[in-house]
């Protein structure tokens, strides 16, 4: 069984109100290329079909227009799950005219049986290649109807996702039966252990579009490799933007989104991921199968940039714009380190106005909260500021208002005045203090 496997298309998605949608249909007219090419079978979308629960019109067609073109080609099925984003009632009321043309759609668990989350996989001579236990976001609510923390120790959420996973998997058997066919399963969720980017990133911490690192509910965000039965001989992940694994599992894999979704995820690149699932003829004792997953990079049709650095810096890499005029389309965020007596908007304006037509600054950002405490620069914008805690907003005031301090001597002085002022921000002052 070959398919591709991807997520988090978020159709519809305005990111500073730029018009993504000839994005959107240059990455799906390549995607029904690479069916094509590589000999597909199956196409896998794991989730977050689009941006909003009530998505444009426009965005429901692109998508709709796109199924349409993969009908005749060697796709013969394909499988849609419905991502934190989606509207499981808009997904699943289109279900049942869609599942004519051998694309099934599970928007939402909600009252529905493991059975109705598994399909057969047709291959390209007609005859069945594989099961697919198609499953999609779960929300806590629904999740509690899979969870008895009476049978053992454990997080809410490993004990959920592993008696849903289960009971999924014992439905792809039975509809398995006998026959040597390989099983996948999708999921929409926020796994734990894994591979690159976000390893480095707080509970806490936001990213550019708005989203919390862990976008998810409750404790959802904790979910191990170990839910996922062995028996899975891959496992389609969506939520997460970039192409990670978890556990360092090949099988169990996040392909990431095929866009940018914010300034922060410039520099990483775009993949679809082609999985090979052939039976091994060689296991003397028992029905094998070998995965083999290709990582496909997803090729730009806009680009989003983001400038790093001071006012100069920030001069320097608009002049490269300016003498070498990109070919495609060019949004620029400018991440910019504060600097005392410079406005930085009136410094890079007569820049901006000589850029070429194609390109555009449409996002101003002060660099991280710890890079404005430690230079203590007072211009903060009210969409930082609500960024930081009171600690963080102490520090900035105590920097700004003692320019002339030492370094050493503004850190005594947070040292010295801190605990006093949380406990007058937390309500714990008494007043005895001198």
């Amino acid at each position: 069984m070959k398919f591709i496997h991807t997520a988090d298309w978020h159709l519809g998605n305005r990111m500073y109100e730029i018009d993504r949608n000839d994005e959107a249909r240059a990455f799906l007219a390549w995607l029904k290329e690479q069916i094509i090419a590589n000999g597909a079978e199956a196409l896998v979308i794991a989730g977050d079909i689009y941006d909003k629960i009530n998505p444009p019109n426009e965005a429901k067609k692109i998508f709709h227009n796109f199924l349409a073109s993969i009908q005749g080609t060697c796709c013969k099925n394909v499988f849609v799950t419905g991502g934190n984003h989606d509207s499981g009632d808009l997904l699943d009321s289109e279900k049942q005219i869609l599942s004519s043309l051998n694309i099934h759609v599970v928007g939402q668990i909600s009252n529905i049986t493991p059975e109705d989350m598994v399909f057969e996989v047709t291959g390209s001579d007609g005859k069945a290649a594989g099961i697919c236990a198609a499953v999609p976001y779960a929300s806590e609510n629904e999740l509690r109807n899979y969870f008895d923390q009476a049978t053992e120790a454990g997080t809410f959420s490993d004990l959920a996702y592993g008696t849903l996973y289960s009971k999924v998997l014992e439905a792809a058997k039975n509809l398995r039966g006998n026959r040597e066919l390989p099983i996948i399963a999708t999921g929409h969720l926020y796994a734990a252990d894994l591979e690159g980017r976000r390893k480095t990133l707080n509970q806490n911490d936001k990213l550019d579009d708005g989203i919390r690192s862990l976008d998810v509910v409750g404790n959802l965000g904790t979910v191990s490799a170990s839910v996922f039965p062995d028996e899975f001989n891959y496992v389609a992940l969506g939520h997460i933007h970039y192409s990670t694994t978890v556990g360092g599992n090949k099988n169990i894999t996040y392909s990431g989104s095929p866009f940018v979704m914010g300034f922060d995820e410039t520099n990483i690149q775009r993949y679809v991921n082609l999985v090979d699932i052939q039976l091994d003829k060689n296991s003397p004792s028992k029905i094998e199968f070998n995965t083999a997953v290709t990582k496909i990079p997803v090729p730009e049709s806009i680009c989003f940039r983001r400038i790093f650095g001071n006012c100069a810096t920030a001069r320097a890499e608009l002049v490269k714009f300016i003498q070498n005029p990109p070919q495609k389309e060019t949004y620029i965020e400018i991440n910019y380190l504060p600097e005392s007596g410079i406005d930085i908007h009136y410094q890079l304006e007569d820049l901006i106005e000589n850029l070429p037509k194609n390109v555009s600054v449409v996002s101003w950002k002060v660099k991280t909260s710890e890079d404005v405490l430690k230079y203590g620069m007072p211009d903060v914008g009210m969409a930082e500021l609500k960024t930081f805690d009171e600690e963080e907003i102490f520090k900035l005031r105590v920097r700004a208002k003692n320019p002339d301090l030492s370094e050493q001597e503004i850190d005594s002085k947070i040292e010295r005045l801190l605990p006093l002022f949380m406990e007058i921000a937390n309500g714990n002052f008494n007043g005895d203090e001198e």
